[in-house]
């Protein structure tokens, strides 16, 4: 680490200081340093130690190409809501997303979390993913489960990071066996890996049929609406259901020795 009283990623974790992106700057689709704000190493991710003819090296660049990484899936899977862009929201909003992100690696909260979001609206959860990244240096994952493929839907390897934040988003029609097979597979992963999780699920609304209506068109929309309405947790399979409340009801520190939070 860059000098390891001066290094400004120490201070990044302080969720005193707001701001999703603090000291990057979005320019032309592309993430970058501002030096001024990371005098330590001048946004290179190194310095120079002419003492011993070598440079010292930090996170700095791994975590800003994660967290650009992070900024594209988002432009991509949202395409449509670009205005909605999570690294823009609202400073309040940010502080308070900032806090749960804190609160849950220092233990304060669950290790899962589960919410309720709106269907083909993006959630908070790219905002948190942004700052577990790039705030807090956690390897993070985002999947949409609506618009996951086999290859998206669990996250990648790091050897180097061994704290893992999962946000599943848009978490519908689990009557379909292949979407509760899906939100199984993230929920047990999950689990044997000892990850923050994050799910949002969103539920469709279902269709009123008039109790007095006995055709057979009203009574396969009355069958329709009676599934729609049913508790998520009916669709998937029971340990993995015993798993996700495990994780939603006991909290567990992932917080470095030094990790700030008042």
């Amino acid at each position: 680490m860059i000098s390891q009283r001066g290094c400004i990623l120490k201070s990044l974790a302080n969720p005193m200081l707001n701001g999703i992106l603090l000291g990057l700057e979005w320019r032309d689709y592309e993430l970058l340093a501002n030096d001024k704000l990371l005098p330590c190493c001048e946004g290179r991710g190194f310095t120079e130690d002419p003492q011993h003819a070598t440079q010292i090296r930090c996170s700095l660049v791994k975590r800003v190409r994660a967290t650009e990484a992070i900024l594209y899936q988002y432009m991509k899977t949202w395409s449509h809501c670009r205005d909605l862009a999570p690294h823009s929201i609202h400073a309040s909003h940010s502080a308070r997303l900032l806090r749960q992100v804190a609160e849950s690696l220092k233990g304060y909260r669950p290790q899962g979390s589960v919410v309720n979001g709106r269907q083909g609206k993006p959630s908070d959860f790219w905002a948190m993913a942004l700052a577990s990244t790039w705030r807090f240096g956690i390897h993070s994952h985002v999947v949409t489960l609506s618009k996951a493929t086999p290859k998206t839907l669990l996250p990648s390897p790091d050897k180097e990071n061994d704290t893992l934040a999962i946000f599943v988003e848009q978490v519908d029609k689990l009557w379909d066996d292949k979407q509760a097979a899906a939100l199984e597979a993230i929920v047990n992963y999950a689990y044997n890996s000892n990850a923050l999780l994050w799910i949002e699920f969103c539920k469709e609304q279902s269709h009123k049929v008039e109790a007095d209506s006995f055709s057979l068109e009203a009574n396969f929309k009355r069958r329709i609406s009676n599934v729609k309405s049913r508790s998520p947790y009916e669709f998937l399979d029971q340990d993995c259901v015993s798993r996700l409340k495990s994780l939603c009801s006991f909290p567990k520190s992932f917080a470095e020795e030094g990790f700030v939070y008042d």
